[in-house]
């Protein structure tokens, strides 16, 4: 089993590319964000939430790569966007409740 990364938001680089990682709860977040980060496969369900880094090459400069694996059962907290680049929404393929919970969540404009 991968083991959980905390790390603070801003870190030590100077350029950080910060996501969030939004869904519902089982979706698969945690394991998406540990694979891409860690190159670990985690098959467990587990609520893991925090902050995950990564360096990538992007448009030929080095940059860190923040992923924020945000709490599937919670509500919305407006402190999961400050800072943020982007957002990934995540659902699960064979259960269309996670799917239509995206539209449900107020996400509009609140990256900056």
């Amino acid at each position: 089993m991968a083991k959980k990364k905390k790390l603070d938001k801003k870190g030590s680089d100077s350029n950080p590319v910060s996501i969030a990682v939004m869904g519902g709860q089982f979706t698969g977040k945690g394991a998406l964000v540990t694979q891409y980060t860690s190159n670990e496969f985690v098959t467990t369900n587990y609520d893991m939430g925090g902050y995950f880094r990564k360096r990538i090459q992007l448009n030929s400069e080095q940059v860190t790569l923040i992923l924020q694996d945000t709490p599937g059962h919670e509500e919305i907290q407006p402190s999961w966007f400050e800072g943020c680049d982007g957002i990934i929404m995540i659902y699960c393929i064979n259960d269309r409740k996670t799917l239509l919970k995206l539209n449900e969540l107020d996400i509009v404009g609140k990256c900056e």
